[in-house]
């Protein structure tokens, strides 16, 4: 799993790729905790291009960005197979998407 958060401008643009399984998303919890005192205040784009899987505990951690972060985050890039997981849990509804 590849964790890369970059700023452009007003914007943070956090990449993802690889497998966000249970095992990972535990050891990204301090990375996710960065990401959003760095976010504070700007537009977090969250690509998604190079996500492969996402399990339950990955989910948790889009919905923990999503209550601690106040304003718009745009996921960007994201396969049609984890978007669907996204609308069935109806965790789409929190975010905009960008294709």
């Amino acid at each position: 799993m590849r964790f890369n958060v970059e700023q452009n401008g007003s914007e943070i643009i956090c990449t993802l790729s690889g497998r966000l399984n249970t095992e990972v998303a535990t050891g990204l919890c301090n990375q996710v905790d960065e990401l959003i005192v760095q976010a504070q205040g700007k537009h977090l784009v969250i690509d998604c291009s190079g996500l492969e899987y996402i399990s339950s505990s990955g989910l948790r951690l889009f919905l923990k960005i999503k209550k601690q972060l106040d304003g718009v985050i745009t996921i960007r890039n994201m396969k049609p197979d984890i978007k669907q997981i996204l609308t069935l849990t109806k965790i789409d509804e929190f975010f905009e998407f960008e294709d």
